[in-house]
């Protein structure tokens, strides 16, 4: 059970990052190297606050 919560949970993680880099590049015309940066760009273009 274990195993399978975290692969669901990693697969949730990994649609996420594309899904910003995705928007982030097609909306801002900034492109992400690593999730890190697009998680910093994120909260730098008002997407996500802190809340």
């Amino acid at each position: 059970m274990y195993d399978v919560s975290r692969s669901v949970s990693n697969h949730s993680v990994e649609i996420f990052w594309r899904l910003v880099k995705d928007y982030l590049f097609v909306h801002e015309g900034f492109a992400c190297g690593s999730p890190k940066s697009c998680m910093k760009m994120v909260f730098k273009v008002g997407l996500i606050d802190e809340e």
